[in-house]
């Protein structure tokens, strides 16, 4: 709860009292969500030996030396630059198996839940705390990304963490306190850029918190800090902007959450009115939408909108029910309701979300998979081809159902020999004769995103496969629609 010993520079409206902390209550605070989130990320982490397109990427880039992997990020992926070289270490120690890819992003996750929780008790008290710490790892988002071999998680813990670190410096003096809320932000900015994401929601947060001049000035030289520390990735990146010519823009499926959000939000404020528990909400309130809308209005000029960019939002909704109990928690009726309400969550959360997020198909795509199938098809063909040319990430991790005489036909280095993330093709003039000089041919092809993103040589693959070529068999795998091509020379 907040004190008027520990809150200086809050009002007195604000300022409320509390029953001391029992010993070691914190570290129980801590550790309870934490391993609590552990235990789900554990289950069926292998999601049935799946493995999806992004995953495949950082597998491949993960077993790639220090070096290699700075060579690459000079020129793309420099956002997940960082999160790539932690990979690697821990391949490097545990080997590049699917525990190892997956097991750092359910850790973080878990020390995210923890640091929700500490926060919670921060904002609105304890009960608050362990509501929004427990309830943080059962939220749809939370299980999938706790999940992924990919940077997600570890943002969310960094930036969570800062969080913390923002509340707490906020009720000391000016100076020190500040350093550890700078130093975690810089840290999630490395990790992904989009962390900085969060710095409107924490001028909002404080905001609601009533912090005087003295804090916000505060804030804003740390905050500044961060990002001066963060410019290198995020000037080096913004020279890789082309990385994300595949987002097709913002919809209003895409808004329209967030818009109910808002208005359920508000509508809670409106009820809490003049309570102690009202700057609570809005804060949380600020950390769960301010980041999506920050995401959102940036889009208005280049599309960028994807909701795993600001996944760490998702601390926000905890941090509403737990304030949300906290204040239902002595008020009779709604205390029930309360408790039927967290009783259904739960078990949709469990029972109905958890298990669709752990089958093989819970992904946009699974690499294993399409491999496989193709390997069933046709053993006979005489190699592949990909639409767009990026889709060779489906076949970039070490699989030994890929038939070994299958060769990519218009591979001109591999993704390590030329340091990208998938190879570079031949020259658009010799994509004909590659094609041409076999009869069989699996195109590999990504429908959707062959719309958005092509090449040259791309451009040359359609035309080629459209004159010479008539497609004999195809199907879906996932995203991948696979098509056996046969030379119309070879058939006469």
């Amino acid at each position: 709860m907040l004190t008027t010993e520990s809150c200086p520079d809050l009002p007195p409206a604000r300022r409320t009292r509390s029953r001391p902390e029992a010993p070691g209550s914190g570290a129980l605070l801590l550790s309870v969500p934490l391993l609590w989130s552990c235990a789900l990320g554990a289950w069926g982490l292998s999601r049935g030996g799946s493995l999806w397109q992004d995953e495949a990427i950082s597998h491949d880039m993960a077993r790639r030396d220090l070096g290699e992997i700075w060579a690459t990020v000079q020129d793309v992926d420099a956002v997940h630059g960082l999160y790539y070289a932690l990979l690697h270490v821990v391949f490097e120690v545990f080997g590049p198996g699917l525990g190892a890819l997956r097991w750092p992003s359910v850790i973080a996750m878990g020390a995210a839940a923890g640091a929700v929780a500490l926060l919670g008790r921060e904002l609105a008290g304890a009960r608050a705390g362990w509501a929004a710490g427990l309830v943080f790892p059962l939220l749809p988002a939370v299980q999938q990304y706790a999940q992924e071999g990919r940077s997600y998680a570890l943002v969310t813990c960094l930036v969570t963490w800062s969080t913390w670190a923002l509340v707490r410096a906020a009720r000391k003096p000016p100076g020190r306190a500040w350093i550890p809320y700078a130093a975690l932000l810089a840290a999630a900015c490395w990790m992904h850029e989009f962390a900085l994401l969060v710095l409107p929601a924490h001028a909002l947060a404080l905001a609601a918190l009533r912090a005087d001049r003295r804090v916000l000035r505060s804030w804003a030289l740390a905050a500044a800090c961060a990002v001066a520390a963060g410019l290198p990735v995020i000037v080096v990146s913004m020279r890789q902007a082309a990385q994300v010519s595949w987002i097709a823009g913002t919809s209003w499926g895409d808004v329209t959450p967030w818009a109910l959000a808002a208005a359920i939000g508000a509508l809670g404020r409106l009820v809490l009115r003049r309570t102690e528990a009202a700057g609570a909400w809005e804060a949380a309130l600020a950390l769960f939408l301010g980041p999506a809308v920050t995401l959102l209005v940036l889009s208005l000029f280049r599309d960028l909108y994807v909701d795993r960019y600001v996944l760490y939002a998702q601390a926000g909704l905890a941090l509403l029910v737990g304030v949300a109990v906290e204040r239902c928690a002595g008020a009779g009726l709604w205390r029930w309701v309360a408790g039927a309400g967290a009783a259904a969550f739960t078990a949709y959360a469990l029972a109905v979300a958890a298990p669709a997020l752990r089958s093989p198909d819970s992904r946009s795509d699974d690499v294993r998979a399409m491999v496989s199938a193709i390997g069933e098809m046709d053993r006979s063909a005489d190699g592949f081809v990909f639409l767009p040319s990026n889709r060779r990430a489906w076949v970039l991790h070490d699989n030994p159902e890929v038939p070994p005489h299958f060769t990519d036909l218009l591979l001109r280095q591999s993704p390590r020999a030329s340091d990208t993330l998938y190879g570079t093709d031949v020259t658009s003039s010799a994509v004909a004769d590659r094609m041409t000089s076999v009869c069989r041919i699996l195109a590999v092809r990504d429908p959707g995103l062959e719309k958005i993103e092509t090449s040259p040589q791309d451009d040359e693959k359609r035309r080629v496969l459209d004159q010479e070529f008539t497609a004999r068999e195809s199907f879906r795998v996932s995203k991948a629609q696979i098509t056996l091509f046969v030379r119309n020379a070879c058939a006469e």
